[in-house]
C-alpha cells in the first residue's frame, strides 16, 4: 500500500487542490496530513474545511489529519473526547487522528503524534487580549502535547512510522535553522518551542521508530539520525526523518510518500507537476 504524505496547508484551497491532484496521479486514496491543515471556526476556516470535503471526495481521497499548532484545538477536542483509539470525522473525506492513536496499514504499524508549541506565543496572546489587532492569530494552550500523551503513547512502544507535527531535537537541519533566531521571536516564545521539542524527542526516544515524518518548520528536511536505543559504533541504527514544506516557498517538497511493504517514505520535488497542474487547472473543482 501506497500512503500519501502531505505538509502544512494552512488553510489554502488552492494549494490542496494540487496536492490532491498530484496524489490522485499517483492513484493514491489514502494521504496522511502532518498538521497546520486549518481547522478553525471562522467563517473563513469553515469554508476552506467543506471546500477540502469537496476536493478530497472528488479526488477519491481520504485525509488523515494529524493536527498542528495552528488549529482549533477546543474544536478538535470536543470532537475527539477522550477516545485515542480511532479516526474521527471532521467532514467528509476528512479525518482526525487522535494523539498517540495506532494503526495498521499493509504492513506497517503507525503512530500519530498531533500538537505543537507555536513560537510567535505571546504575539497571539496579545491578538486575543486585544492588545494587537491581528484576528487569525488566535492561540490554544490545548496546542502543547502534554504528559498524559507522552505517557500512553510511550506505553504503546515501537512502531514503523511516527508521524507528528513538531520534530525531536537532534535533526541538523532544524537546529542549524532555529540557532540564528531568523523570525527574531522573543524569549519566551523561544523557550515555549523548546518545551515542546523536548517533550517530542521523549515520545520519539519511546517509540524508536525507522520512519518519522513532520511539518511546522516549513521548509523540507530529509535525515537520517540515530535510532534510539538501537546500536552504536559501527551497528548503529538509524531513523529516516522527513520534514515536509508547505503551501508557502518549500511547496514543491510538501509531499511524498509511504510504501506500508518496503517501509520507506519518499520526498516529491513536484515543481514540474505543478507547471503542469498550472496549464489543466480549468478541469480541476474550484
Amino acid at each position: 500500500m501506497i500512503v500519501g504524505l502531505l505538509g502544512d496547508v494552512h488553510a489554502n484551497g488552492e494549494f490542496l487542490n494540487f496536492a490532491l491532484w498530484k496524489m490522485n496521479l499517483e492513484n493514491i486514496s489514502d494521504v496522511i496530513q502532518v498538521g497546520d491543515f486549518g481547522i478553525g471556526q471562522t467563517n473563513y476556516n469553515a469554508r476552506f474545511l467543506r471546500r477540502a470535503s469537496v476536493l478530497a471526495a472528488h479526488f477519491g481521497i481520504t485525509v488523515h489529519i494529524v493536527p498542528g499548532n495552528h488549529e482549533d484545538h477546543v474544536l478538535i477536542n470536543e470532537l475527539i473526547g477522550e477516545q485515542r483509539t480511532d479516526f474521527v470525522r471532521l467532514r467528509d473525506n476528512l479525518l482526525l487522528v487522535p494523539r498517540g492513536m495506532r494503526w495498521q496499514w499493509g504492513s506497517s504499524t503507525f503512530v500519530g503524534l498531533g500538537g505543537a508549541p507555536s513560537v510567535d506565543m505571546t504575539a497571539r496572546k496579545a491578538a486575543q487580549m486585544g492588545i494587537l489587532d491581528r484576528k487569525k492569530h488566535s492561540w490554544f494552550p490545548e496546542e502543547m502535547i502534554t504528559e498524559e500523551d507522552l505517557a500512553y503513547v510511550a506505553e504503546g512502544g515501537y512502531a514503523d512510522i511516527m508521524l507528528c507535527h513538531d520534530a525531536p531535537n537532534g535533526v541538523s537541519a532544524i537546529t542549524k535553522r532555529i540557532s540564528s533566531n531568523p523570525m527574531g521571536f522573543d524569549v519566551a516564545g523561544l523557550a515555549y518551542a523548546e518545551e515542546g521539542r523536548e517533550k517530542m524527542t521523549r515520545a520519539f526516544r519511546s517509540v524508536a521508530p525507522k520512519t518519522f515524518v513532520h511539518g511546522h518548520y516549513h521548509f523540507p528536511v530529509n535525515e537520517m539520525v540515530p535510532r534510539p536505543g538501537m546500536g552504536s559504533g559501527s551497528e548503529m541504527e538509524y531513523t529516516h526523518i522527513l520534514g515536509l514544506g508547505c503551501d508557502g516557498s518549500y511547496m514543491q517538497f510538501s509531499m511524498g510518500h509511504y510504501d506500508t511493504e518496503t517501509k520507506i517514505a519518499h520526498m516529491w520535488n513536484s515543481h514540474e507537476d505543478h507547471m503542469n497542474y498550472n496549464r489543466e487547472s480549468r478541469s480541476f473543482v474550484k
